[in-house]
């Protein structure tokens, strides 16, 4: 019996397939800041750590803060305010978010933007708080990134390659590096 169960944990050893003793290459973590919560996945395969940061129907990923609302809510006309600032059109900001990483091609082929409205990080700066109307018949809405700074610096602080060179949203002069030049240059400022 004992040899049959050596037997089994040299088989098991000559057989391990992966790069970590647990067979995983991705490894997920969780952590919570200011009232956002962080997922940290570390690729050990692909050598990369990103990260994403969220609370309720607001997340930060890849440069980019989506807005969610129901998933039947059509928000490509969406208007959004920034703090008490002058409103803006939401398409104003559209390309400068998706050359970041975000995706306007949802589900739903008769509303593709499926309820969310993506708004460059650059632009909301030290926001923080953004009021968004997603139609012309919906009333605004007012979502809270208070938090969201610290959150970043968080998570930063855990290596995550999508953060990389990005301190915080109180300082959006630090994030022009992420913009594509032929977009800062038309960039209200």
């Amino acid at each position: 019996m004992v040899g049959l169960v050596a037997a089994l944990a040299l088989t098991s050893g000559l057989f391990h397939h992966g790069g970590r003793p647990d067979g995983r290459d991705v490894h997920v973590h969780y952590y919570r800041q200011a009232g956002w919560h962080f997922t940290v996945r570390q690729d050990r395969f692909r050598g990369k750590t990103t990260c994403r940061i969220y609370k309720h129907d607001v997340t930060f990923a890849e440069g980019v803060v989506t807005f969610q609302f129901g998933h039947g809510v059509d928000t490509a006309n969406a208007r959004f305010r920034l703090d008490d600032g002058p409103p803006r059109e939401a398409g104003s900001v559209a390309v400068e978010a998706a050359g970041l990483g975000a995706r306007f091609n949802g589900p739903n082929l008769r509303n593709p933007s499926d309820g969310q409205v993506h708004i460059p990080a650059v632009v909301i700066g030290g926001a923080t708080r953004v009021a968004i109307q997603p139609n012309s018949k919906t009333n605004h809405r007012t979502f809270n990134l208070a938090g969201l700074s610290r959150a970043l610096e968080v998570a930063k602080a855990q290596n995550c390659d999508d953060l990389a060179g990005r301190v915080s949203l109180s300082t959006p002069d630090s994030w022009t590096h992420l913009v594509p030049a032929a977009l800062a240059s038309n960039r209200p400022g």
